[in-house]
């Protein structure tokens, strides 16, 4: 009787104490595949997440990629990883700074995309290769033993903006045309490059536009209604990197601005607005308060000239709010170069260095035209001496 009581006991236990034996052992399992506390977890490796590229953001997008990875991936050809490996090469950054090395991953690039247009996607990382080149030409290239050429940087700055149609190679072309490096000064082709530039929504070239028709440059008029609109835009359109100097612009033209101006700078903007079909925001539009004492603080604005470019992040946001250009004053300015003489624009070819930088060069020297015509005419022409 006391086996037969002992077994049936055992018989209705027996099911919550499988149950135990199995949660216990689910727990111990789980124990053990945590790591111990102050143990290394080894992360995976870098060239998992890296290969392939899939576009320009990516080499840009692993700051800490290894070099390693890098090079394996350039030497597969992945276009990014070549303009990174190029970009470290030139600044030092996590290798041995050496500007003859960077020139070889950038003319590389040169070489093999001299061709490409600008609706090929890999266009802005081509045209990055394009400007960082123009750098090193612009200083030259001393373990190389290669001169300071201002005229080829230029040309190829040129390609990258007119080929390429890149944006930041287009203010970096207005800044030279401004400056007159490697090339005539000349600020109407200057105003005429950063209107195609802010058409696509660069916020640089927006401003400094902006800038040119607030205050009026050689060969371009002061339109201040169209100047101070522009960089209210600009203003709104600013990235982090250029919110401080386009500001400063803004804000110290807003300050010197007559009400009948900003009149004329909100009328602009909501013409841009309807054009440009981009909805008009509170703070696009321009109030004629005072300026708050974080902006009046701010120090006034050199009228010197454009701001000396930098080369913008391959992941931060390259573009913001483009314009038409429907203004007067924009329209005005809307032939570039490029098209004045289309069949006569000679092609900027790479390979020839002296020629081609020759060429481009031509296109913006100051040309003097005879106002007195071929023909026999006994009209005389008023102001022309004969």
């Amino acid at each position: 009787m006391k086996i037969s009581k002992v077994m049936r006991a055992l018989r209705v236990l027996s099911i919550p104490l499988l149950f135990c034996g199995v949660a216990i052992g689910m727990v111990a399992l789980q124990t053990g595949l945590q790591p111990r506390r102050g143990a290394t977890v080894t992360p995976a490796p870098a060239s998992a997440s890296l290969a392939p590229f899939p576009g320009a953001q990516a080499a840009t997008a692993f700051p800490q990629t290894k070099y390693g990875d890098l090079a394996a991936a350039a030497d597969k050809g992945d276009l990014a990883a070549r303009v990174e490996l190029g970009r470290r090469f030139a600044t030092g950054n996590g290798v041995k700074k050496s500007e003859s090395r960077a020139a070889e991953y950038f003319q590389g690039i040169i070489a093999e995309f001299s061709e490409t247009g600008s609706r090929d996607a890999r266009a802005p990382l081509i045209a990055s290769a394009f400007l960082q080149m123009a750098r090193l030409y612009k200083q030259g290239i001393a373990e190389a033993d290669v001169d300071p050429d201002p005229a080829y940087a230029f040309s190829l700055v040129h390609h990258a903006a007119s080929y390429l149609a890149d944006p930041a190679a287009q203010f970096e072309l207005a800044r030279l045309l401004t400056e007159g490096e490697g090339v005539t000064k000349n600020t109407r082709a200057a105003a005429q490059w950063l209107l195609s530039a802010s058409r696509k929504g660069y916020a640089p070239a927006q401003a400094t536009l902006g800038e040119i028709l607030w205050k009026g440059r050689d060969g371009v008029k002061r339109v201040p209604g169209d100047g101070l609109g522009l960089l209210a835009i600009a203003h709104s359109n600013a990235s982090n990197e250029d919110k401080a100097w386009v500001r400063r612009i803004f804000e110290s033209a807003r300050a010197e601005a007559a009400p009948s101006e900003i009149l004329e700078a909100n009328a602009f903007i909501m013409q841009e607005a309807s054009a440009a079909r981009f909805p008009v925001s509170s703070d696009i539009l321009i109030n004629g308060g005072t300026r708050d004492e974080a902006s009046a603080a701010t120090a006034p604005v050199s009228p010197s000239a454009i701001t000396p470019v930098t080369q913008p992040s391959l992941t931060a946001p390259l573009v913001g709010t483009p314009i038409k250009g429907t203004s007067k004053a924009l329209t005005e300015l809307d032939a570039t170069p490029m098209s004045v003489s289309e069949e006569g624009t000679p092609h900027y070819s790479v390979d020839q260095k002296e020629s081609g930088s020759a060429g481009i060069i031509e296109m913006y020297r100051a040309r003097s035209t005879d106002a007195r015509s071929d023909l026999p005419s006994s009209v005389k022409l008023a102001g022309v001496d004969e």
